[in-house]
């Protein structure tokens, strides 16, 4: 190589494309500004500011934190989505639907349902409280809750008038959300009226019935107790006339006596009382009627 190559040799590097930033220094190596090329890596270094731990910390922090508020996001909408039926302070059911929160729960109207989803008692007879589950499910206990209210106070009219108006919004709203052939077919509150009504027909036509029989008995009873008196007095007038008739063949076979004793011929007191003795004996055999 001549005296002229090196200069020659170094025109061309510097010609030649580059894929690093230019440096002030031509002298600077390639290891100076790339730290790889020394075999070194960032995070090497944990005592400077732009490696080691004081470099992931941030970063790990700032993916932390969003993954958390994800996290916290997607439950609070999942738990905002759940739905319950339980027993308030005062002993009636309550709507509550799922805070926007990972837990908790707070009172719930659907919109246009205020007067539909007005406090009824909770049958605590024949349900648990709470009961969870899905908004249209939860809508038919309530209405079943509506219904068997209804039916525990058939004979309280204006307990019965409150309840089936209250039927009447519930289905209303019911209907414009789902559909009126969504609405359980359980005995509505007009039902229970009508089967009240007859049940009290019916009542009333076998308390007349009942009335009926005690008095046919009561008759019956009457007739006999007639008949048995009927029959004592019979029975005794049969007796007197028998003790009559016996009586006055005694005396008529007495009468009959005295008159043979007395003589055929005698004064006027002897015919007197012959006469008075005839008259006795025809008296005695004129019948007597002792009805």
């Amino acid at each position: 190589m001549g005296f002229h190559d090196a200069p020659s040799l170094h025109i061309l590097q510097s010609m030649a494309p580059r894929d690093h930033p230019p440096s002030a220094d031509s002298n600077e190596s390639y290891a100076d500004w790339d730290e790889t090329a020394s075999g070194r890596r960032p995070g090497d270094d944990p005592f400077l500011p732009e490696e080691g731990f004081f470099w992931w910390l941030p970063r790990a922090s700032l993916v932390l934190l969003v993954l958390v508020a994800a996290g916290y996001f997607i439950t609070s909408t999942v738990n905002r989505g759940k739905y319950q039926l339980a027993v308030a302070e005062g002993g009636e059911a309550q709507l509550e639907r799922g805070r926007f929160a990972p837990s908790g729960w707070v009172p719930f109207v659907p919109d246009g349902a205020l007067e539909a989803w007005a406090s009824v008692p909770w049958p605590v007879q024949t349900l648990e409280a709470p009961l969870e589950g899905e908004l249209v499910d939860l809508a038919d206990t309530y209405l079943g809750f509506l219904r068997t209210r209804a039916a525990q106070n058939l004979e309280d009219e204006l307990i019965l008038s409150a309840m089936e108006a209250q039927e009447q919004k519930f289905q209303a709203w019911y209907s414009g959300r789902w559909g009126a052939e969504r609405i359980p077919q359980t005995e509505s509150i007009q039902e229970q009226r009508v089967r009240r009504d007859r049940l009290r027909v019916e009542a009333a036509e076998a308390e007349a019935e009942r009335v009926l029989r005690l008095e046919q008995v009561r008759l019956e009873a009457e007739a006999e107790e007639l008949a048995r008196r009927e029959s004592e007095i019979s029975e005794e007038s049969t007796n007197r006339a028998r003790n009559y008739a016996a009586r006055r063949r005694l005396l008529i076979r007495e009468a009959e006596a005295i008159l043979q004793e007395l003589p055929s011929s005698g004064g006027t007191e002897q015919a007197r009382d012959r006469q008075a003795i005839e008259d006795f004996i025809d008296s005695m055999n004129t019948p007597v009627d002792f009805r």
